[in-house]
C-alpha cells in the first residue's frame, strides 16, 4: 500500500490520510486502520460510511 511508503520514509505512519478514491475497498481500510492511522478518507466511499473512514471532518 501507498502508506508504507510513507513509513519507510518517514519511520511512521500518518494519522490521517486522504486518498484516491480508486483506492477504496474495506480491504485497504482495514489495512490502514491496522497500522493505526486513525483518519482514513477515500475520495469516493464505494460502499464505506463516512464514520468508518474518518472521525475527523478536517481529513
Amino acid at each position: 500500500m501507498m502508506l508504507d511508503r510513507q513509513q519507510q520514509i518517514y519511520g511512521r505512519y500518518p494519522l490521517k490520510a486522504a486518498l484516491d478514491g480508486g483506492l477504496a475497498s474495506r480491504e485497504n481500510l482495514k489495512a490502514a486502520k491496522g497500522k493505526e492511522i486513525k483518519d482514513v478518507c477515500f475520495a469516493k466511499k464505494r460502499g464505506l460510511e463516512m464514520l468508518e473512514m474518518c472521525r475527523s471532518e478536517y481529513v
